[in-house]
Formats: C-alpha cells, structure tokens, sequence
C-alpha cells in the first residue's frame, strides 16, 4: 500500500500574535495545496495563553480547513487531552466529523507544557488518568447510546451525545507517547501510536518495537505514525540556509531536556552549540527531493510506519510562498515515489498495488480484481472528491461546453449518480442500484447527441480529475483507459 502523508502546519504568529487572521488566512492556502499534490490529511495541536497567538483549538482548525478541502483527512495531532471535558470534546468531533463526511482522526496527548495545565486549573499530576478517561468516554459516546462513567473528574449520568459520528464507532483515536509508559499507553488503549518528531532513528525504533509489543499484547492491530520535521529544498545548502527556525525549535527542546541520549549528541553540551547537520542526521527529513525520499526509505526499511506526518514550517517560517513552494516540491516529486513498492517487491505483468510496508508475505493486489480498485481509488470518499473534480473541470473548460449544456445546472444529483456508479462498475458496494435502480449506459444517454467530440471531452474532463487525485501514476492510466469503453458506448452519432 502507499504510505499516506500528513501535514503539521505551524500555528504561531511570532513574536506578538498580531496577525493571525493571516496566518489562518495561510494555514487553509496550505492545505488546499496539501490536497492538490497528494498529502493525505492535515493536523492541529494546541497550545494556550502564548504571546505568539498559539492557536489553542485544534478541533475548530480542523473543522475550518475540512469545509475548505474535499478528500484529505483533518485532525488533531494532537489534542491536550486532560484539559477538556470529554462529553464536550465528543460532541465536538462528531460535528466536524458529520461535517466531512468521515475525514476526522482524533489524536491525543497528555500535555506537558505547565502554562497550558495552569490556563485550565488542571493538577498536572492528574494528566494521565485524565487522559484515560477522555479516550474511555469518547468510545462510550460515539456509540450513540445512553451511559454513565464513573468519574474522578467529572459527572457524567445516563448522557447520549447526539449527534453520531459519521464513521461508525467515531473517528480513529491515536495517542502520542514520548516515554515508555506513553508508548505502553497507546498500545494498550489507542488505534495508532505517533512517535515524537525530534528522537533519532536508533531510538525510535526501539519504541516502535516497545508499542508493537503493547499493542500485541492488548490484542490490538499495532499502527504506527512516524512524526519529522523536513526541510527540503533545491539543494543541502538552500536547506541549511533556511533551517533557523528549525533549529531555534530543536534547541528550545534540548534545553528542555526533551532528547533522549543517543550517539548522536553525545559531546554536545550546551544546547546553543547544536547545529544543523547534528540535528539531521537520521532525525530530520532534509535536503533536495531526492536526499528526502533516500531518508525516509531508511526510515520504512527501519521502522515500517503506516503513516508519516511531517512538520515542514516552524514559527512562521519559511515564507508563504516558499512555505507553499516546499509543499508542491514533496507532494510532486516525493510522495508518488513513497507509493511505490519496496525494492525487491514481487510483480507480475498486470497492473498492480506495491506490497505491503508491512508484511513481505503478502502478495501483490491486481487492479480490477475483487475490489482493489474501489479501494485504490479511496473508496466512496476518494471518488466523490474525483467526482466533484471532474464536474469542475467541466465548468471551466472551454472544450467541455457542450457536454456540459448536456446536465442541468444544478449537478448534485449527477454527482451524486455518477459516484455511485463508480463505486458499483469499481466492483464495490452496488449503491446505484439500491438508490437509483439498474442502468443500461447506452439507454440512459440515448436522448443525447454524443459522438466522438463528447466523447473526448468527458474523458479529458476525466483526465484533469484524475490527475489531482492521490493515486498512484499507473491506477490513473488503467482508470482512464477503462473508463474510455463506458465512454465509447454513449456514442450515438457521428
């Protein structure tokens, strides 16, 4: 499978906080370009009462950027878990979650910074029961049932939050752990464990082994999210020269004692004499393009994430534009390259998925077989982000007028058709038929005048949407070539 990609965008507007509205402004400019290059989701954390404007809602902000997108994922990574009510945090996530139709992930942590327990008149010595508790309700809630929860912390009676999620059970819960007893913590309660963004690959690998463990042992299916910081670049040195910011960020957490020992910094003693090339080697993601994809096929060979958050900007900088710039360089030039299968991966002459990060055993999945590529192609969510791409297109494109006068002007219900008849000829669930009945193609477009201009016009409409979609470049060439015979078959005229 590929190894999906999610973005950590930095919510600080140093040194004063004064401008804020811009940086929001900003962080959804990031995202809609996150989901135009094939990241896979888009994640907030909190902090609270900071001069810089630290934004202290990372529910809100996910929220906000996932009525602006259409297919990423949005989430917290992470929520301050013991600062929250979890019967309000319930009702709050189920909202965003109906409002994305199923693209929220929750992430918690059990906070760490003294200003933000003090900001709440929470006992920092209460965080990890707190915590426990927040992940306990908020599964008991997403039932859309009735319960009670005895509390040290709180009442909660005979509550039934409303409304439901829309993924059933609620949204996935993650859990950073930093520490052993974190780590075992997310094994034993969470569906996924992220790894803090600033340990060496040495150490990191050690804890995924301490969380697979855990997981193991509490019958859980283990999940893994490898967290980095990345600067990339043209080349090293346009790397190395726009890392300040990076390291002014790596310092604050040496000197807060935040590294675990390792050879790496071993001699160095004084956190101001940390520098760049310490700090990257197998701990960063840095460098042009292809330094980047070397390190984090180190990092799959080493660790086998099953996903991979990255954290490219740091107190507001680089620049926006450049911010955006880094974004297109990783969507473009190394994501597509993480989705493909390892080297040494079995495959045969049919187009097939890469093997699994995860289990060398696993035989290669082949298009068109059983429902690979419903799967592919992101399921129901992912087809109607292509959907909604491919009437965009239609709407823009000069080529695409006549088939457009074709639909009336409203194409919800066109959308709503033509998605689910691609979730049924993709060898998914059938949803047309339930809905709509069965369908003849070349019945339905018999009133039509299509000939082979229309023809071409659908299929490059068809084309620009796939080509904005995550997939990998053969699923969209076998994509299009398959739709071409639907395509063909409305042909009724010269």
């Amino acid at each position: 499978m590929a190894l999906p990609v999610g973005y950590f965008p930095c919510t600080q507007d140093p040194p004063k906080g004064e401008h804020v509205a811009r940086m929001i402004d900003e962080i959804i400019e990031q995202a809609e370009a996150c989901e135009q290059v094939g990241f896979d989701g888009f994640f907030f954390t909190e902090h609270h009462q900071q001069e810089d404007g630290y934004l202290p809602a990372p529910v809100l902000m996910a929220g906000l950027v996932g009525v602006r997108t259409k297919r990423i994922k949005v989430g917290t990574c992470v929520l301050l878990a013991p600062l929250y009510h979890p019967v309000r945090l319930a009702e709050d996530i189920a909202v965003v979650d109906q409002a994305t139709k199923g693209r929220f992930i929750t992430a918690a942590g059990i906070a760490y910074q003294p200003g933000d327990f003090a900001a709440f008149g929470v006992n920092p010595k209460q965080r990890v029961g707190r915590t426990e508790e927040v992940v306990e309700v908020l599964r008991k809630a997403w039932t859309g049932q009735p319960f009670s929860h005895t509390s040290k912390y709180h009442t909660i009676d005979n509550v039934r939050v409303t409304p439901m999620p829309y993924q059933a059970g609620g949204p996935p819960i993650w859990m950073a752990g930093w520490v052993p007893e974190g780590i075992a913590r997310a094994g034993r309660m969470a569906d996924g464990w992220i790894a803090d963004p600033i340990q060496s690959l040495p150490v990191i690998k050690e804890y995924t082994r301490q969380y697979r463990e855990a997981a193991a042992a509490a019958g859980r299916k283990p999940f893994v999210c490898l967290m980095r910081d990345c600067v990339i670049g043209d080349t090293w040195q346009a790397c190395e020269d726009k890392s300040a910011m990076t390291m002014v960020t790596h310092r604050w957490y040496h000197s807060f004692g935040a590294y675990a020992p390792d050879k790496y910094l071993e001699d160095v003693k004084r956190s101001e004499d940390l520098t760049f090339a310490q700090v990257a080697k197998d701990r960063l993601i840095a460098g042009s393009p292809a330094e980047c994809l070397e390190q984090l096929q180190m990092w799959q060979a080493e660790i086998k994430p099953d996903y991979l958050m990255l954290r490219m900007r740091q107190l507001g900088d680089p620049p926006q534009a450049e911010a955006l710039r880094d974004i297109r360089l990783f969507g473009e030039h190394v994501i597509p390259k993480l989705s493909r299968a390892p080297r040494g991966a079995r495959r045969n002459a049919r187009t097939t998925f890469p093997m699994t990060q995860t289990d060398d055993l696993t035989p290669p999945l082949v298009y068109g077989v059983g429902d690979t590529s419903f799967r592919a192609a992101g399921g129901e969510p992912g087809l109607r982000a292509l959907v909604e791409d491919f009437y965009a297109c239609m709407d823009a494109r000069l080529f695409a007028r006549t088939i457009r006068a074709m639909h009336p002007v409203d194409l919800t219900l066109a959308k709503d058709k033509l998605c689910l008849f691609l979730c049924g000829w993709l060898n998914g669930p059938k949803r047309y038929q339930a809905k709509y009945g069965e369908i003849s193609i070349p019945g339905t477009h018999a009133h039509l005048a299509i000939g082979t201009a229309e023809r071409d016009a659908w299929l490059a409409c068809m084309r620009e949407a796939l080509s904005a979609q995550p997939y990998e470049p053969a699923f969209r060439d076998y994509l299009l070539t398959a739709l071409a015979k639907p395509a063909a078959r409305v042909c009724n005229c010269p």
